[in-house]
């Protein structure tokens, strides 16, 4: 017998437990006396497989070392590259080594070392740019760059400063490693009034006009002018081409407004001036002219009105029902507000409101509508008709009528015993009693608020015409005839 020792499973290689193998037969026991028989298969462990954990890359810093991302087994501690444990690596191929402290920082400009003092006329630039450069190789590079005095210039974290006015200051950029390291300059500035100028400190302000006021606000040496802004909320302040443009939320009301105006500009400072307003209210002056009376008669009737002051933006009658104000191909003119509905005695009076162009409240005028009633005037031929029963049965009568025209007018009457019809322009009255009638004619058109009233007379008779024999005429013919 021969005896197979046990060994355990690894990651990729199976184990076995202990058992016995006969050298003659070649077959497997668990014990050595052969009487638990077993097989190879059945004795052999298999492999376990990585249990893998990923580890996070990590940056160096300058106390510790950092790693690349990388993955290991906890069994067999061994390290792979990709989460599946099929290429191995090892420590020092994962691992980033700890970065250097800075020992010294040194300020150089357009390539050049910077000295410990200059001396900066603001009045030809207003920037200057600083880099740095850092020892030992390969050390963090990064600086924090500040000013000691901002107000006379300052920096950002490019390393770039900006001039803001005369005076001096230390520009410093520190280490961000902890090292504590700086480097520095000191910077006596020259410079400008870089404040913008404002060309007038009072204003008058027309509270009623979207237009506001407008006062020069010019940028000086560049320093522009990124946003401008007062301190009394019922004001609003614009900045656009050098000009500083005021107005008012509201119709503010007439008076003297005292107030602060800030410029934000690209120096990152803000210049304030202290700004009065006197404040006005002044409408357009409005004038208007009603071109011809409005003709209460026709319900289709208009009348034009021609309103100045300005450009009108619209118009509109306020306080009267009966009358509405249109705007047609640009021209304003007055129409019945319910033309189906017209009333009898329309009022005239109104109150006209115009919004004109650049005001922010309509101007207002009472107004008293132009108007007549006149109808058309209607003619009859005959005015006045006879009507002879023995020669018309049907005891008709017609005339024609004039000075309407219209395929909607038509005529009814109150007078008892009479009938009309108009076809066209003839009327007709038909007598249902054969006696004298004064017929009182109501003539209406669609269009009319009100018929046209006539009165026709007819005369009734009933005679026959008398034949009368002329006796000179028939003796002659008698005696030709002989």
């Amino acid at each position: 017998m021969e005896k197979v020792e046990a060994k355990d499973a690894t990651c990729t290689e199976d184990g076995n437990n202990d058992y016995y193998v006969c050298r003659v037969c070649g077959e497997a026991f668990r014990d050595e006396k052969c009487e638990q028989a077993t097989t190879v298969e059945a004795e052999t462990l298999s492999a376990l497989g990585h249990e893998i954990t990923k580890v996070e890359a990590a940056e160096p810093t300058w106390e510790a070392a950092g790693n690349i991302e990388y993955y290991i087994c906890s069994r067999c501690e061994k390290l792979f590259k990709d989460a599946l444990g099929t290429e191995e690596t090892t420590l020092e191929e994962v691992t980033l080594p700890m970065i250097s402290y800075v020992t010294e920082i040194i300020l150089t400009r357009d390539g050049e070392l910077v000295p410990e003092t200059m001396e900066v006329d603001g009045r030809t630039s207003r920037t200057l740019s600083f880099a740095v450069m850092v020892q030992p190789a390969g050390a963090e590079t990064k600086v924090e760059w500040s000013s000691s005095v901002p107000a006379v210039a300052r920096v950002n974290q490019s390393g770039i400063v900006t001039l803001l006015t005369s005076g001096t200051t230390v520009i410093t950029a520190a280490a961000t490693d902890g090292s504590e390291v700086t480097a520095q300059v000191t910077l006596n500035v020259t410079a400008p009034d870089y404040a913008p100028r404002l060309g007038a400190s009072t204003l008058t302000l027309n509270s009623v006009s979207c237009a506001g006021v407008s006062v020069d606000l010019v940028e000086s040496y560049g320093n522009q002018i990124l946003s401008v802004s007062v301190d009394d909320e019922r004001f609003d302040a614009e900045y656009a081409d050098s000009l500083l443009t005021l107005t008012s939320r509201e119709a503010v009301a007439r008076g003297t407004y005292r107030m602060t105006l800030e410029a934000v500009c690209d120096d990152g400072r803000t210049y304030s001036y202290p700004i009065t307003v006197r404040v006005i209210q002044t409408l357009p002056r409005l004038t208007v002219r009603q071109s011809q009376r409005f003709n209460l008669f026709y319900r289709d009737s208009q009348a034009a009105l021609t309103i100045t002051g300005g450009e009108v933006e619209s118009a509109e009658l306020i306080g009267n029902s009966d009358f509405v104000l249109e705007n047609e191909d640009g021209e304003w003119v007055i129409r019945y507000a319910d033309p189906e509905n017209a009333p009898a005695k329309p009022s005239t009076r109104a109150t006209l409101s115009v919004s004109f162009a650049g005001y922010n409240i309509p101007v207002t005028k009472t107004l008293t509508i132009g108007t007549v009633n006149t109808a058309p005037k209607l003619k009859r031929n005959p005015t006045s008709s006879t009507l002879n029963t023995a020669l018309n049965s049907d005891w008709s009568v017609e005339t024609v009528l004039s000075g309407a025209d219209g395929e909607s007018l038509y005529a009814y009457t109150d007078t008892p015993g009479v009938d009309v019809a108009l076809s066209g322009n003839v009327l007709t009255l038909t007598l249902t009693e054969a006696k004298n009638v004064s017929a009182n004619v109501y003539v209406q058109d669609d269009n009319w608020t009100k018929p046209v009233k006539l009165t026709h007379r007819v005369t009734v008779t009933n005679r026959l015409p008398t034949l009368r024999a002329a006796a000179g005429t028939l003796k002659g013919r008698h005696a030709e005839a002989e």
